[in-house]
């Protein structure tokens, strides 16, 4: 049953895992675009030394955002079909367990998203090293990380509040998943999110269990 679940999902969201797998390439590549043309324009010497001495980021600011739109992404192209066409309550009466078969739901997006995120971290990790110290680089990749777990907090939350079936909570869901999220992209210099990656991990987890109450509360008719 489990499986079939599994491949319904495929079938349902290939189009949008697709699509944020050739964001997340897009930006991969822009990446190392960018990186280039410093190189060229300010030379070699003023480029290590803007990241070392005075900690300038390897990546560009819009890379911060990609993990979360596609996380949004496939939440929505998972969730909305679901609720729009009220399957939802249809698959939870599946004879395998409610819980189970949500938990399914979610564990399928979140590893979509991993491999996703995992895929891209190594790409940069090893372009980044040809021209970088490894020091440089662990930093980049560390610094990388809460904009990853946001990835899949956004996710979580949005499937969330997709599910919630009262339009006034999901409002109220939403005001409070953007200020959670917000968490995720806190500024500071190279090496600071280190303390903080364990407590964004075990919200992360955490945020895995929200979208069951909304699932429940569908279920039950609430209205």
């Amino acid at each position: 049953m489990v499986k079939a679940i599994l491949y319904k999902e495929w079938i349902k969201t290939r189009r949008s895992v697709w699509l944020a797998a050739a964001v997340m390439a897009g930006c991969t590549a822009y990446a190392f675009v960018e990186s280039g043309q410093e190189f060229r324009l300010s030379g070699a010497v003023q480029v290590w030394y803007g990241a070392i001495v005075k900690d300038a980021p390897l990546l560009p600011a819009v890379m911060q955002w990609v993990p979360a739109f596609v996380g949004v992404l496939l939440s929505l192209s998972q969730f909305v079909p679901e609720m729009t066409d009220r399957r939802l309550k249809l698959t939870l009466h599946l004879p395998a367990g409610e819980d189970a078969l949500l938990a399914s739901l979610l564990a399928y997006g979140a590893v979509v998203l991993v491999l996703l995120y995992a895929l891209t971290c190594a790409v940069l990790a090893v372009g980044f090293s040809a021209i970088y110290p490894p020091e440089i680089v662990g930093n980049m990749v560390l610094d990388s990380l809460p904009w990853f777990l946001a990835g899949i907090c956004a996710y979580l939350l949005t499937a969330w509040i997709c599910m919630e079936p009262v339009w006034r909570f999901r409002i109220a869901y939403g005001l409070v998943g953007a200020c959670l999220c917000a968490f995720f992209f806190v500024d500071g210099p190279a090496g600071a999110c280190l303390p903080a990656i364990p407590y964004l991990t075990l919200f992360t987890l955490l945020c895995f269990f929200f979208p069951f109450h909304s699932a429940g509360r569908f279920k039950e008719g609430a209205r």
